[in-house]
């Protein structure tokens, strides 16, 4: 690969990345509603060119989409009080993390996702995400912390269903 080549693979992602960091710090300091627009009006503009570039590798392709979906799903997590805007950001997410094959990353999205309908009363779609950010090589490529993470929200998604047992065998999991 040539310097051009590796300039891109590194540079191109990392400053997607660190929009994506300047966004969450600024969330975590002045909560969603600050900086949303914003957001997403890169994704339109900047993510979306960038993601129609062509590029030197699968790899350089996947690792700039991976990118992306951290960004898509920052912006729903800062959506997160409006559903069908956290929904269409959290399921955009969810898609750019499998083209990249990043499935940790789809799996982590899936459990904000079933997060957001045990709040909204939606318990069988709480556990239908919950089940689904659980599977297969989603739980078994995150971290230890983010398994504990997935298991408890699907516990959560349980308990709102009043599926007591299952619950509990699912916390205990997570532990």
């Amino acid at each position: 690969m040539d310097l051009l080549g590796i300039a891109r693979r590194r540079l191109l992602p990392n400053s997607v990345y660190s929009v994506a960091a300047i966004f969450s710090y600024r969330d975590q300091k002045r909560g969603g509603r600050a900086g949303r627009a914003a957001l997403a009006a890169y994704l339109r503009t900047d993510g979306a060119e960038l993601l129609s570039s062509r590029f030197l590798s699968d790899g350089i392709r996947r690792a700039m989409t991976s990118a992306a979906a951290e960004v898509a799903y920052l912006a729903g997590w800062m959506s997160f009080d409006e559903y069908a805007l956290a929904q269409k950001w959290l399921t955009a997410a969810t898609n750019l993390a499998e083209e990249a094959g990043d499935a940790p990353l789809a799996g982590h999205v899936l459990r904000a996702m079933a997060h957001q309908a045990v709040d909204l009363g939606q318990p069988k779609e709480a556990v239908r995400l919950a089940e689904a950010s659980l599977s297969s090589r989603r739980y078994a490529r995150a971290s230890w912390r983010e398994r504990s993470l997935l298991g408890v929200v699907h516990a959560r998604g349980l308990a709102a269903a009043r599926d007591k047992e299952a619950a509990i065998a699912a916390l205990l999991r997570a532990e």
